[in-house]
């Protein structure tokens, strides 16, 4: 008996893992290479994302990101609620939430697993990483276009990158700077040089 418990109690394990990683599979088709407005790709996310948590049929979930909200027909908030920020670099945009419509099987504190908080993390992430991607993108265009992001006479597609970074993500700013220091002093530009010596190998 106690071994086909532990048999049963594997087999659950794998149908939860595998409905995590389609569900995160479907995420990731949703959002690469899409051309379409944002509010149209969190529309097809939060049909996709109930599929990964233990209890889909009783799942649902929104997505808002700044303005926009988007929430399934019929949604209504619950205490059974699990709620991640979406951040565009270190700047907090939005909020992805996975909820029940009604009270489901859990423990004392949760009714979500553990994987399926990692889940949402992940995807908040990804979401994240697609707004900031476009963005850049949209920055560029500018740029090539002579809008707001060409404003500055002289400025360069990777100065563009670069201030984007320097005020949505601190810590990828300034690992971009640091190597593009390191290339300048490889280069033989003694300013570069300077520069390093001044601020010590802890820049």
């Amino acid at each position: 008996m106690g071994d086909r418990r532990r048999a049963d109690g594997r087999s659950r394990t794998l149908r939860e893992r595998a409905k995590e990683l389609n569900c995160l599979y479907r995420v990731e088709e949703v959002l690469a290479g899409d051309a379409r407005p944002l509010p149209d790709i969190f529309r097809d996310l939060i049909e996709v994302i109930p599929s990964g948590w233990q209890f889909p049929r009783l799942c649902q979930a929104r997505i808002v990101y700044g303005e926009t909200v988007c929430e399934p027909p019929g949604y209504r908030p619950t205490r059974w609620a699990d709620t991640v920020p979406i951040k565009e670099g270190n700047r907090e945009v939005g909020l992805v939430e996975v909820s029940y419509v009604s009270e489901v099987p859990g423990s004392r504190k949760t009714v979500f697993l553990s994987k399926e908080h990692q889940l949402i993390r992940t995807i908040a992430e990804r979401i994240g990483q697609t707004i900031l991607h476009r963005n850049l993108q949209r920055l560029l265009r500018e740029r090539e276009a002579g809008g707001p992001a060409a404003a500055r006479p002289g400025s360069h597609d990777w100065m563009v990158i670069v201030d984007l970074l320097r005020r949505t993500d601190e810590r990828l700013f300034l690992q971009v700077s640091r190597k593009m220091l390191y290339t300048l002093v490889w280069s033989g530009f003694q300013d570069a040089r300077q520069v390093l010596n001044t601020y010590g190998p802890e820049f």
